[in-house]
């Protein structure tokens, strides 16, 4: 299989996983009261970790279609044999 095959199946890997942790810091973020209470505190933070997680993920995703695509524009342009010997 080739390079860009396995990058473009790993990157939409990447960035399903990243939308599922921002999927879950939504529905955490939904039974948060918006009341200051220290009660909360720790609800809110699992919330933040997931965005904050969430959104690397999904970048990390993101880089990984682009190098894809980068791989993928370069295998074209480049032939498969040398047409040239190398001495």
């Amino acid at each position: 299989m080739k390079v860009w095959k396995i990058n473009l199946i790993e990157g939409v890997i990447t960035i399903i996983i990243g939308i599922g942790f921002l999927i879950a810091a939504y529905k955490t973020s939904l039974g948060i009261p918006y009341d200051i209470n220290p009660k909360f505190e720790s609800a809110f933070l699992n919330a933040i970790t997931l965005l904050v997680f969430g959104l690397l993920i999904f970048g990390v995703g993101l880089g990984t279609l682009g190098n894809t695509y980068t791989i993928y524009s370069l295998e074209k342009r480049v032939p498969e044999k040398p047409t040239c010997p190398v001495p």
